[in-house]
């Protein structure tokens, strides 16, 4: 791909036009079309789409693009000619279809990645060196609770989240920190997804290799969670490979369903009309459950 220039893009305004704005070469081999983007717009700044790039423009008065938001593009190229032809088609603006196409989470990109500590587990402590040793036998002297606290973490084989840790052993946040800060043991962060069926129990029925995706609409949201249970009980032993996408969920589960869709790690998508739009690649089936419902019709534009 050769490096654009200049990007055409629309605006997550009311403004039925499109603009371009010239690429800074620090963005140049990151954007693409359908790359989210912030620019300026007039004397404040903008979300934006990127519809098309360009080698010239002949605009007047470009400014560059202050920032591009999220590493791989939101939306697919066919998905971008979908919304195209929508415009065309049902008579309206191309930003408000694209309010359709895209989730309010992701298109605002307020709302991040859940992070959780992990205590890692340590060596056993006859492998520590004799500098380390000998804190250990000054903590065992001069602050009992942290000497508990750091054998059990001793005895850990993987990686546990630091709440849960704390839950289990019942001690508190500054006992732990006051590890850390000796230098005895160390927290990473993890991302986790915000899982909307976390908790539930799943029975796996017989395995169906799958070769493209599948898109399952709903007329309710009511009708969800039971047909969440039929297809996460039908593939439970692949794991993440249905998502949910409906109304009802936190911004944040929002943002995390969206992403495992994106990405293509969920192969299957229940949800009510809007989740036709899911960023599903290579679809081989769309299944509308109770078709003539007159919830799948949408008043207001796009109809």
């Amino acid at each position: 791909m050769m490096k654009p220039n200049y990007v055409r893009v629309i605006i997550d305004r009311a403004i039925q036009r499109e603009f371009d704005y010239s690429v800074p070469e620090t963005l140049a081999d990151r954007i693409d079309i359908g790359s989210r983007v912030r620019v300026p717009f007039r004397d404040k700044s903008a979300l934006a789409t990127v519809l098309a790039t360009l080698e010239q423009s002949d605009a007047k008065g470009i400014r560059p693009i202050e920032a591009l938001v999220g590493e791989a593009p939101a939306i697919s190229e066919s998905l971008l000619e979908l919304a195209k032809w929508m415009s065309a088609y049902y008579c309206c603006p191309l930003e408000t279809v694209m309010r359709s196409l895209l989730p309010q989470v992701i298109r605002r990109a307020e709302v991040g990645w859940k992070k959780q500590l992990l205590v890692q587990p340590l060596t056993k402590i006859e492998n520590y060196e004799a500098g380390v040793a000998d804190k250990i036998d000054n903590l065992r002297k001069r602050a009992p609770r942290q000497a508990e606290l750091f054998d059990a973490i001793v005895r850990l084989e993987k990686p546990m989240p630091a709440a849960e840790l704390l839950r289990k052993t019942s001690f508190d946040n500054q006992t732990l920190r006051a590890l850390v800060k000796r230098g005895l043991i160390k927290l990473c962060e993890e991302t986790v997804e915000r899982d909307p069926h976390a908790g539930e129990q799943f029975v796996a029925t017989t395995n169906l290799e799958l070769g493209r995706s599948a898109i399952v609409l709903v007329p309710e949201i009511s009708l969800t969670p039971q047909t969440v249970e039929r297809f996460k009980s039908r593939f439970a032993e692949m794991h993440e490979v249905v998502a949910v996408l409906h109304s009802h969920l936190s911004q944040g589960e929002r943002h995390d369903e969206w992403h495992k869709i994106h990405s293509g790690r969920a192969r299957i998508v229940i949800g009510a009309r809007s989740a036709v739009f899911a960023p599903l690649k290579d679809v081989g089936l769309i299944i509308v459950d109770e078709e003539h419902e007159t919830t799948y019709k949408q008043e207001e534009a796009p109809r």
